[in-house]
């Protein structure tokens, strides 16, 4: 038979685990300001042209990086129209997107900042995430 000290102590350590705060993603702070690195995003233009460039501008404050580390964009594709796939090249501080049809597009586009972590690794860090719908149209 199970007492009812061990039954007890399960149901408090479940729910000390299940009350516990949510731990955000690290984040690198600046050197200069001592504050995180937050980042802006603005499009080129307010239209998108089928099969013709189109930029999405980011901007990273502070501007200053730390020591040893460098900026990696990633883009996502989540939605775009059939046999349509985008053209993306991703850079920093701005990424070229050439759309190959009118219609909608959904993309996910990721900030991180890489720093060297080992003679063989690097560690990176996530600091800017959102989603972004494009409307291409026939010019």
């Amino acid at each position: 038979m199970i007492g009812k000290t061990p039954l007890l102590t399960v149901i408090l350590c479940w729910s000390l685990y299940m009350s516990s705060p949510v731990i955000a993603r690290p984040q690198v702070v600046s050197p200069v300001t001592h504050e995180p690195y937050t980042v802006t995003l603005a499009p080129s233009e307010d239209k998108a042209y089928a099969r013709e460039p189109y930029f999405i501008h980011l901007t990273l404050f502070p501007k200053t990086l730390p020591p040893g580390y460098t900026v990696s964009t990633l883009v996502d594709l989540l939605e775009y129209p059939a046999g349509a796939k985008p053209e993306i090249l991703p850079g920093f501080p701005a990424i070229q997107l050439k759309m190959m049809k009118a219609g909608t597009y959904k993309m996910s586009i990721r900030l991180s900042l890489i720093s060297k972590s080992s003679c063989a690794g690097v560690d990176a860090t996530e600091i800017f995430e959102k989603a972004l719908t494009i409307k291409a149209t026939e010019r």
